[in-house]
């Protein structure tokens, strides 16, 4: 939990408190069940709206949506569904559930409020809020927490092309000598790599390096 969050315990109740006092959520601790599964239930003080959750799903805010935390992508398509049980209000603050079981996460606005109910088959699972005083801050205390991103190789940022919808190798020598011929001048630093049947291909011109190719009958 990130120094801007206060945390206030009165009646079995955790209160989640902003820097300047706001009461963000609340967690009635008697509202955990742990037993063939866990669930989770937080009251959402306030007007809020959700974000993050990973790949899949309703997309832009995820209020008043059920999200599966089960990943799975088929076959490349649109089908792909990446979750991450990591949830991110407006009011400043993120919440992460640290749990690898498949789970459900469901942000209600009911009649009676808005309400975050979370459950798992795990038996138990550890929570965290994370907050911060805006929310680049909130996503460094989330950085801290899950590890930071490492930074990919200078050439990998250049040029990418995709490797799908080539029909023969013939297509693509031709793409490959169409790379050869303009000297890879216009595509500094770029990076090439397709794996599809049996065709393969892979272009790279780090700095300093003379571009190369690697298929049969083409030579750069």
């Amino acid at each position: 939990m990130g120094a801007q969050l206060a945390v206030e315990v009165a009646d079995g109740v955790l209160s989640f408190r902003s820097a300047d006092g706001g009461t963000l959520l609340r967690f009635a601790i008697d509202s955990a069940h742990m037993h063939a599964e866990t669930g989770l239930r937080f009251e959402v003080v306030g007007e809020q709206h959700f974000y993050g959750l990973g790949e899949g799903g309703q997309q832009f805010d995820r209020l008043g949506i059920t999200r599966r935390f089960w990943n799975f992508q088929a076959n490349r398509g649109q089908g792909a569904d990446i979750a991450i049980p990591l949830l991110v209000s407006q009011a400043g603050y993120a919440l992460f559930f640290d749990n690898s079981a498949a789970a459900h996460l469901e942000t209600a606005d009911v009649y009676d409020g808005t309400w975050i109910e979370y459950k798992t088959a795990a038996a138990s699972l550890d929570f965290y809020v994370i907050g911060g005083r805006d929310l680049r801050a909130v996503f460094a205390g989330v950085a801290d927490l899950l590890g930071h991103a490492t930074m990919p190789p200078r050439w990998a940022l250049g040029y990418m092309q995709s490797s799908r919808h080539f029909d023969s190798p013939d297509e693509v020598r031709e793409l490959a000598r169409s790379f050869r011929d303009k000297g890879c001048a216009q595509l500094p630093r770029q990076g090439y790599s397709m794996r599809r049947a049996d065709l393969s291909l892979d272009l790279r011109r780090r700095q300093g390096d003379e571009p190369w190719c690697r298929l049969p009958g083409i030579r750069t």
